[in-house]
């Protein structure tokens, strides 16, 4: 009996000896492992100066390394989205705002279909597959009310990922974001004309109310875009905007037709007015009952 004793501590002993082996394993790998990839931009770019009251819009994006193991993060309890967080990249705090998720999370796939040709699909969910055919992005908004509040000054901002600590063999190390400038001030843009930052706080308030749906704040933004300059086509853009989503269809549709026959600026950058011809012909099927 004792001998049947200690044969089997002696297999218990070796079964825990190789767990313990195969999770350290694992733990050196994850470890180890390239880290997923974090970006972080602020209002489209990477370092910006702006006016307070001009709202914040953070665009995270994650994804998998090339070549590093497939994973997965999130659940539809706790969505990949909620381990993010944006912080002071020099002491590791939370931002002087409270940011809040605008619109969903964005979640985009590559592949191929049968016959070899390359597809695309986009979709909300909240699990994050992290591998090099998957991205994912998610913007985070702070509103004019609140950086209208804060002390002018430069911030320079990083996002963060926690990834959950169990099960330990899918653990991963804390993932940081390059870092984003904040310039807060008229005084601090010096580069920058007055005038430039006016227009890009109100081409910033425009597209934040619209994407929130303040539409009647949008509309307020548009009327003032307009008053500076009244042959602004993306002020009449979003003047129709701001009308369709109040209901009032006759009144963007007459918006839009203004912006359609504003001739754009010449050069390189000039595109076909392809969003305004797709809106127009949205609030045309509205207004013929379609």
């Amino acid at each position: 009996m004792p001998g049947a004793l200690r044969r089997m501590a002696l297999i218990i002993l070796t079964f825990a000896i190789l767990a313990v082996g195969w999770l350290g394993w694992r733990l050196w790998v994850a470890v180890h492992a390239p880290p997923p990839i974090l970006s972080l931009e602020v209002n489209g770019g990477e370092d910006m100066r702006l006016l307070p009251g001009t709202p914040l819009i953070f665009t995270v994006t994650l994804s998998g390394s090339p070549g590093a193991r497939a994973a997965r993060l999130g659940t539809g309890e706790r969505p990949w989205h909620t381990r993010l967080r944006l912080e002071l990249a020099e002491a590791e705090r939370p931002i002087p705002w409270k940011p809040s998720i605008l619109g969903p999370a964005v979640s985009i796939g590559f592949g191929h279909d049968a016959r070899g040709r390359p597809t695309i699909e986009e979709e909300s969910r909240a699990e994050a597959v992290l591998d090099a055919d998957h991205v994912h992005t998610i913007d985070l908004a702070v509103g004019p009310e609140e950086t209208a509040r804060v002390a002018a000054g430069r911030y320079t901002i990083v996002a963060s990922l926690t990834q959950p600590l169990w099960p330990l063999w899918r653990w991963r190390p804390r993932v940081v974001s390059s870092p984003v400038v904040v310039t807060l001030g008229r005084a601090a843009g010096a580069a920058v004309s007055p005038g430039e930052l006016d227009r890009r706080r109100l081409s910033d308030l425009a597209d934040y109310y619209l994407r929130a749906k303040r539409y009647e704040d949008a509309r307020k933004t548009a009327l003032e875009i307009l008053r500076a300059d009244p042959r602004s086509g993306n002020g009449y853009i979003t003047l129709g905007d701001a009308l369709g989503g109040l209901g009032q269809n006759a009144d963007a549709l007459e918006s839009y037709e203004n912006a359609l026959f504003i001739e754009p600026p010449p050069g390189p950058e000039a595109e076909p007015p392809t969003y305004l011809i797709e809106r127009l012909g949205e609030v045309q099927d509205r207004l013929s009952g379609h």
